[in-house]
């Protein structure tokens, strides 16, 4: 009720520690698509530091046991989240079913620009978050 639009009958509040997250997804965006290849070389090292701490593999052949975090992801690895969930996202609805089963047709995928994909990235980190308080009030209401 509280972090609902005013539209959907709600405060329109704030939760602050989403509002900062947003704000270091957007920062280490501006960081990876920057211009200067400095910036570019200290994000790749900022997500392999987190990955590293993180223990987090980049191959699909290997598995470890991972250890189960309670606290928050890196930024880093926030925007590589979000990242794919746009991708997928935009690859969602371009699949068709025929004779040849399953495909997925990329001709018509348009890829945004840098501004528009930023916006993507935080409308779905909001409707993320808002899933998440939603699935918490749920399980609250069937504890009782």
């Amino acid at each position: 009720m509280l972090y609902r639009s005013y539209e959907n009958f709600g405060l329109n509040f704030n939760h602050f520690n989403e509002v900062i997250d947003r704000l270091q997804v957007i920062k280490h965006h501006l960081i990876k698509y920057s211009r200067d290849t400095q910036m570019n070389k200290l994000y790749t090292y900022i997500l392999n530091s987190a990955k590293k701490n993180r223990k987090v593999s980049d191959s699909l052949q290997k598995f470890e046991e991972k250890k189960k975090h309670t606290h928050k992801l890196p930024a880093a690895l926030m925007l590589e989240h979000a990242e794919q969930g746009v991708v997928y996202d935009s690859i969602k609805g371009n699949t068709a079913v025929g004779n040849m089963g399953l495909t997925v047709s990329t001709s018509k995928r348009k890829l945004p620009i840098k501004k528009e994909k930023r916006k993507l990235l935080i409308t779905g980190m909001k409707t993320e978050a808002n899933a998440r308080r939603l699935q918490l009030l749920q399980h609250k209401d069937c504890d009782m």
